[in-house]
């Protein structure tokens, strides 16, 4: 089957996140959707791409797509007319559709006043009508794509814009690709199927994890866990115990995180130099809690160390470049810089990792400055933390993060012991605009 326009438009795009590579679908969905959600804030997520959306657009099933997802197409992809994608309304396609379409629209206008969304008609008596998703007879590789491809679309909006848009799109799938665990599949392709279940869950207990829904996130990573133990997948194990540190250390139990990073370098020959680099960093960031100096500092030159030995093949960890390994190794000293160690190491790398993290990386970076603000504040320099902390709230009003909103907060009462200096005046006021609070201080 040739090219459609808009898959040829794709294939002409260079990836963001894999140099020398064509983007893909879930690298293209991913932005339209962070387009979307920066453009449109208050009515946007109707109009969000899932899954299989754009297989339909580039399969020309849907022709003329609701005007939001157009704009955002035409944007990232760099196209001037609709036309360049495909796309064409009905009106070119057959004359007498719209008529057609007018006379049903005239029809129901006298009980109720159905919305267009791209070329139907949401009319809620039609709810019933609606398709729902089938079980396959036989899992197949392209069953097994698919999950991969929409952990790979929920992992890159996650990143760029918080977990609290798309989650409960993300347990979706993560009911529908369970029910495939019960359905006949063959012998080879057993361990791939529940490699990718349980990938999604663990990515969707992060989304969940991200919006301070904790209970949610310990039942998925329990059911992420298990998937992996059923076909020993180490690096998958080892990447689900990490996350179930780092939300142990976010709810202040610093040691039952450390129980959980331990278990996490179980059969460290199994997983790739950049997952072990992982698992140490994380280690570092539940030592550094405990306040245990030169253990902290251990860990993080076996960090380096891994992260140094690093090759083409990162597993699980994908995710984690140069920056992300600054930003985590910043965050570990930067909590040893209370007695006296690390506070000078950690800028620098707060700092690197601020300046390489790439724009899909948004949460990570405001996360990086939220904390370098926090350190210049803490030690007077005011103007330089003041300014640090002005980007970072900018960085932190286009996500969605419980955790983000939590961490501004925590700048916020920085900053207000401080509040003399009309830089950090200034800082303070601005977080006040972006995160009401409640009469207990909490973000509302």
């Amino acid at each position: 089957m040739p090219e459609s326009p808009l898959q040829a438009a794709r294939m002409r795009t260079p990836s963001e996140v894999k140099p020398g590579e064509r983007m893909g679908r879930a690298e293209l969905t991913a932005l339209v959707n962070r387009y979307i959600h920066e453009h449109y804030p208050e009515g946007g997520r109707a109009h969000l791409l899932g899954p299989k959306d754009l297989g339909r657009l580039e399969r020309q099933t849907v022709r003329w797509p609701h005007a939001v997802r157009r704009e955002a197409l035409r944007a990232v992809l760099g196209a001037e007319r609709d036309a360049d994608l495909g796309f064409l309304p009905r009106s070119q396609r057959r004359a007498h559709d719209d008529a057609a379409a007018h006379s049903v629209v005239m029809a129901g206008s006298a009980s109720h006043s159905p919305a267009r969304v791209g070329d139907t008609l949401h009319v809620p008596a039609t709810a019933q009508r609606l398709p729902t998703e089938e079980l396959p007879a036989v899992v197949s590789p392209h069953d097994i794509r698919e999950i991969r491809e929409a952990a790979d679309l929920f992992r890159l909006f996650d990143a760029s814009s918080g977990g609290g848009v798309l989650r409960q799109a993300a347990l979706d799938r993560v009911h529908f690709a369970a029910r495939l665990l019960d359905v006949p599949c063959p012998d080879k392709y057993r361990r791939d199927l529940y490699s990718a279940v349980g990938r999604l869950a663990q990515i969707t207990a992060f989304m969940k994890f991200d919006a301070k829904e904790y209970d949610d996130a310990t039942k998925l990573l329990m059911f992420s866990k298990d998937c992996a133990q059923e076909v020993d997948d180490w690096s998958l194990r080892a990447s689900i115990y990490t996350l179930m540190a780092r939300q142990a250390f976010w709810r202040g139990d610093a040691e039952t995180a450390r129980t959980h990073i331990e278990y996490a370098q179980v059969r460290l020959d199994q997983i790739t130099p950049t997952e072990r680099a992982v698992v140490f960093a994380v280690y570092a960031r539940a030592l550094a809690k405990l306040g245990r100096v030169r253990e902290t500092l251990e860990a993080v030159a076996k960090a380096d160390e891994a992260f140094g030995a690093a090759t083409g093949d990162v597993g699980y960890a994908a995710y984690y470049d140069m920056a992300e390994h600054h930003g985590e190794t910043g965050h570990a000293l930067s909590d040893l810089a209370g007695h006296g160690v690390g506070g000078v190491e950690a800028v620098r790398r707060l700092t690197t990792a601020i300046t390489l993290h790439a724009e899909q990386y948004a949460r990570a970076r405001a996360f990086c400055r939220l904390r370098l603000a926090g350190m210049l504040l803490a030690t007077g320099e005011l103007e330089e933390g003041a300014a640090v902390g002005i980007s970072a709230v900018e960085d932190a009003a286009r996500i969605r993060s419980a955790r983000i909103d939590g961490t501004v907060l925590d700048l916020r009462r920085v900053a207000g012991r401080r509040i003399g200096n009309p830089d950090v005046a200034e800082l303070h006021g601005r977080i006040r605009t972006l995160v009401p609070v409640d009469a207990n201080g909490s973000a509302r």
